[in-house]
């Protein structure tokens, strides 16, 4: 027994040494990004301050990527270290980390909609509506979040918005309707829209992302401390 585990043992004890020697010496700037605050989930304000206090010399520094550059550009061309993002993301030069959220879907419309009375809705009713559509997000991200067509193979049309907010002032205005999840309308309050279930879906994660073998120290030392907080919150 000895013989066989002593091998792999040292190895792991000589790579929690270098990840020792690696968090000593961290110091500058993380840069994490994400376009809407929801991606970041519950805890993102405590994993930030768990982060920081693990590594005072390290900050922490969030930007709004908004919708006019491609999600994962921001990663490619080194402008940002990490995004929080719905998944799934499948290209295969990305790395998933830990998941921040899971969360049940909803659908916001504006009060006055046709659809606002109900208990629920389900995916086959929106057929004849509209949804947002945001090209610069990943294309598999985008049809998990916002499908185009029903179950039964009903077509779901689609208008380009350019922001949150034009995408919350279209719902209002009764243009769109918005298949979201259970926290946007705590992030997003608007005195014309409301939300009602939306059945026919799986729930929607949001995770960690970052360039494969890009996965500085810093990086997984974040994905580290979000994989803590989010524990102890007792979710997977």
């Amino acid at each position: 027994l000895r013989d066989g585990v002593g091998p792999p043992y040292e190895a792991l004890d000589r790579a929690v040494d270098e990840a020792r020697r690696s968090a000593r010496g961290m110091s500058g700037t993380l840069r994490l990004g994400m376009y809407t605050p929801i991606n970041g989930g519950p805890h993102l304000v405590e994993i930030v301050r768990t982060f920081e206090t693990r590594h005072p010399a390290c900050r922490v520094e969030i930007t709004d990527t908004g919708f006019g550059v491609p999600q994962l550009d921001w990663l490619r061309d080194g402008r940002l270290d990490l995004l929080a993002t719905r998944l799934p993301v499948d290209d295969p030069d990305l790395t998933i980390g830990p998941r921040l959220s899971r969360e049940e879907r909803i659908l916001v419309v504006g009060v006055d909609h046709p659809l606002a009375g109900r208990a629920s809705v389900s995916v086959e009713d929106l057929a004849g509506h509209t949804v947002p559509e945001v090209p610069t997000l990943p294309a598999a991200t985008m049809r998990e979040l916002i499908p185009t067509t029903t179950p039964s193979g009903r077509p779901i049309a689609q208008r380009t918005v350019r922001t949150m907010g034009e995408a919350v002032t279209l719902v209002a205005l009764g243009e769109i309707v918005h298949p979201t999840v259970t926290s946007f309308v705590q992030h997003y309050r608007h005195p014309g829209i409301t939300s009602v279930p939306l059945t026919g879906l799986p729930p929607s994660e949001s995770a960690l992302v970052w360039l494969t073998g890009r996965g500085m120290p810093e990086v997984l030392a974040f994905a580290e401390a979000a994989a803590a907080v989010v524990r102890a919150h007792g979710a997977a």
